[in-house]
């Protein structure tokens, strides 16, 4: 079953629990309103007849009485019986006598403290009586009793049609409102599945590799937020398709590159061989193939160290390192390539400090190695590199800073992702070939020192990369 039905249903059952719940309660509520009405009015009826009766016994005035009762006998016609009796049993006002029978004189004795009697009696037709009797007292003394009965089966049939039309109302209210609530939902579900269908179109389109695809935002509902999510995911499997086709394209060329070198150099060694050559030129030949072996054979560790950090298994060798020596190292190695390129590079780092690192050294020689060739790879000729380090707690902070090309403040969070590579400014100088694997390498160390590491940088004024390591513990004196 399709979500939008699922919702439909849902939505439909719910509108009818709610509006039929309501029904109900409003039924009975006006039920009950209804009886409370009926008893209001028969009580309004009985209180105005008895005051007439009062007034007409006060004043010996039988014809008053007379008269009220005609006029009730049309406006009331729920009315049965109504008389007025005296105490030695004298009936002095009679309406509808056939239908009743007069109660002894004993109510006098039984009743005269009472305000207000209420009796439930059947009539000579077999008529529910709601009979209701009062005093008429004069100087604190019941000098008659009034009466009124009121048929019940006149009032219940009263009330049975007044609910059949209350019924009627609620059934036609019911029903719109259920139609109106249904074609809400199923519009509702459509408004909500609308961006659904739009991102399974999307991902059936993703599928088949067009990964430019976008969905409407919407609004700022978690619908909206879905859409929102998608497009980010879809823009970051673009990035990673190019990261990719990128990455695809540098292991090729990192690949290929020294291969080809070396197979070719193999051909003309073995070509020159039936020919004669010269020693200077096989060695020249040999240092070549080695060369580009240990090129080779560089990327394949590196590819390796990824796998072994990636998985958590990175075995450290650790040992008390001088970081001022160590740097020192780093820029002896680096130094013929910083001058052919015109780029200076020096050790900033004090002597008189007690710079020493509890680390491996193999594995730190890669973090620096990668850090300062990266440096002398994006800084031009006339730029700068140094080396720097001081002491922050228990760790040793090392900065290899430069002043070259700088990092774009949205790409520096990502630089420590695998294959992550700014082509747009590696163009600036000469497009230089990588996998993009040596500063998540670098990252992978560090961290599994205990240290952390970090970019500053701004474009065209440089970068710092900082990062930390733990501290060597002194030496006990002998």
């Amino acid at each position: 079953m399709k979500l939008k039905t699922r919702f439909s249903i849902l939505t439909g059952l719910l509108v009818i629990i709610i509006v039929g719940s309501f029904s109900i309660i409003f039924f009975f509520y006006q039920k009950q309103t209804l009886s409370t009405e009926i008893k209001q009015r028969q009580l309004a009826v009985a209180e105005n007849f008895f005051t007439v009766c009062q007034d007409a016994v006060i004043r010996n005035d039988d014809i008053l009485i007379l008269n009220y009762m005609k006029g009730m006998k049309r406006t009331q016609p729920g009315v049965r019986y109504a008389f007025v009796m005296e105490p030695t049993g004298l009936i002095l006002t009679l309406y509808e006598s056939q239908l009743f029978a007069v109660p002894g004189t004993s109510i006098f004795q039984e009743h005269r403290d009472a305000e207000l009697l209420t009796r439930n009696l059947t009539d000579r037709n077999g008529d529910e009586i709601i009979e209701i009797s009062k005093p008429i007292r004069v100087r604190n003394e019941a000098i008659a009793f009034s009466f009124i009965g009121f048929s019940n089966t006149f009032y219940e049939s009263l009330f049975l049609a007044n609910q059949k039309q209350l019924l009627k109302r609620i059934g036609i209210i019911f029903l719109i409102v259920l139609v109106l609530g249904l074609a809400g939902s199923f519009f509702l579900a459509g408004k909500m599945i609308k961006p659904v269908h739009g991102i399974i179109q999307a991902i059936r389109q993703i599928g088949t590799g067009n990964l430019d695809q976008k969905v409407e935002k919407g609004d700022t509902s978690e619908l909206g937020e879905l859409a929102r999510a998608f497009n980010r995911m879809a823009v970051n499997l673009r990035e990673l398709d190019d990261m990719k086709k990128h990455f695809i394209a540098s292991v090729s060329h990192e690949l290929r590159s020294p291969l080809n070198a070396i197979e070719g150099h193999i051909d003309f060694l073995v070509e020159e061989l039936y020919t004669g050559i010269d020693r200077e030129r096989i060695i020249d030949i040999l240092s070549t193939i080695k060369k580009n072996s240990t090129r080779l054979s560089g990327f394949i560790n590196n590819i390796l160290d990824l796998s072994t950090i990636e998985s958590g298994k990175l075995e450290l060798d650790t040992e008390r390192l001088n970081i001022v020596n160590f740097a020192d190292e780093v820029v002896e190695l680096f130094g013929p390539l910083a001058r052919e390129k015109k780029i200076h590079l020096e050790n900033t780092i004090s002597y008189d400090q007690p710079l020493s690192a509890t680390v491996d050294r193999a594995r730190m020689r890669q973090v620096f190695n990668n850090l300062v060739g990266n440096a002398l790879k994006f800084t031009p000729a006339g730029g700068t590199i140094t080396i720097e380090a001081r002491v922050v707690n228990d760790m040793i902070a090392v900065t290899v800073a430069d002043t070259g090309i700088g990092i774009p403040q949205e790409n520096q969070e990502a630089i420590f992702d695998k294959f992550m590579q700014i082509r747009a400014h590696r163009e600036d100088v000469g497009n230089v070939k990588g996998t993009g694997l040596g500063l998540t390498i670098v990252k992978g160390i560090v961290e599994a020192h205990g240290g952390s590491i970090r970019v500053q940088s701004r474009p065209g004024k440089g970068s710092k990369f900082i990062f930390t390591v733990p501290r060597a513990k002194e030496k006990n004196p002998a």
